[in-house]
């Protein structure tokens, strides 16, 4: 099975939305394509007569036909639109350069029009930008509640499971990684927020999690571990502002390092509060 590489896993997470020719599965061989088309010479989206889409690498299906974009009311979703029409026509983005931009739309018997706008860039093969319009046509309101875009289920595949995961390690190993016997990857996450509050006040706030730091040379690991930390700041005019930060809210203890050198065993900070006032001086 052929490995998926971090430019595959960067052009995943580009546009708004992308669709890059990851080859984990593939559908039944020798499956011909039919109805229109949205292609490079790499990645091919294959719209039917109710514009579900399926997903072809290099002519071989990933997967069937799916209504992978729909219209989502309260209690059903409007996923069957009556192919209208297909245009296309080069572009030239500023940033990612020449391509070619495919307009397919269809109607529901609903009223409502679908649009489907598919890029493919030629610096940029094998991924495909999705932008997804809807219109109520129809005379009658019609209640929203969401949608989705882009929902391919792929089948299962020899080979078994792949791990993803973004993360650095001293070998440089890949992103996507088989799921073999004795797996264990360790990882860290880190996520964080900032808001604008009323009454000039800002929130930012910190989440990290660990896996476990290795434990001397190994191969065992030290606990799991997770921090929580929270930072707020008023502002009083354009001078005078006072914060007030929390660190390791959760007052999680844990391991940094136990390795027999010179600088003995270390420890995370306990809980800590901090304040801060500042005065912007002008000169």
């Amino acid at each position: 099975m052929p490995q998926t590489g971090r430019r595959n896993a960067l052009k995943l997470l580009s546009g708004s939305f992308a669709l890059a020719s990851f080859p984990w599965a593939r559908g039944a061989a020798g499956t011909s394509p039919a109805g229109e088309s949205a292609a490079d010479d790499t990645l091919a989206l294959l719209f039917d007569g109710s514009l579900r889409t399926r997903v072809l690498l290099r002519g071989q299906p990933l997967t069937g036909f799916q209504a992978s974009e729909a219209l989502l009311m309260e209690k059903r979703a409007i996923d069957a639109f009556a192919f209208a029409a297909h245009t296309h026509e080069d572009v030239r983005d500023p940033r990612h350069g020449a391509g070619r931009r495919h307009v397919i739309t269809g109607n529901s018997a609903e009223g409502i029009e679908k649009r489907v706008d598919v890029t493919f860039f030629e610096q940029f093969p094998g991924l495909a930008v999705l932008q997804v319009h809807y219109r109520n046509s129809g005379a009658q309101p019609v209640q929203v509640a969401g949608w989705r875009n882009a929902a391919h289920e792929v089948p299962d595949a020899p080979g078994g499971f792949w791990s993803f995961s973004g993360a650095t390690h001293e070998d440089r190993r890949d992103w996507a990684q088989p799921l073999k016997a004795g797996f264990d990857q360790r990882n860290t996450l880190s996520l964080g927020f900032h808001s604008s509050l009323p009454w000039h006040i800002s929130a930012s706030g910190n989440i990290s999690y660990g896996s476990g730091f290795l434990d001397g040379e190994g191969p065992t690991h030290l606990p799991d571990h997770t921090e929580f930390s929270l930072s707020l700041t008023k502002s009083f005019g354009e001078r005078f502002s006072v914060g007030f930060t929390a660190q390791n809210l959760n007052n999680s203890r844990y391991l940094l390092d136990n390795s027999n050198t010179f600088g003995g065993t270390h420890w995370n900070y306990p809980r800590q509060f901090t304040g801060q006032i500042r005065y912007h001086f002008h000169f």
